[in-house]
């Protein structure tokens, strides 16, 4: 689930995250909370474990889209490659 909720916010362009509204505290916003943070996180994640297990398809789509999201936006992310 973590890795289709990446996939979603990078074609989606949350990716990043939204505003810097705090949540109010409803179920709604703990939910869109979740779905924006930590994506960066649950990218890598996902990219390490399909390396891992030799998916090199899976690990390079997942790449393609995030290189996308990013060239899109003409953006360089700002976390991911540094640690």
């Amino acid at each position: 689930m973590d890795e289709e909720a990446c996939l979603a916010s990078l074609r989606s362009g949350y990716f990043s995250g939204i505003s810097d509204t705090p949540p109010t505290g409803s179920l709604a916003d703990k939910t869109l909370v979740h779905l924006v943070q930590g994506n960066d996180l649950r990218f890598w994640t996902a990219v390490e474990g399909h390396l891992l297990k030799s998916n090199f398809k899976r690990a390079k789509e997942l790449l393609h889209v995030f290189v996308e999201h990013y060239t899109g936006k003409r953006a360089y992310p700002l976390t991911g490659f540094h640690s």
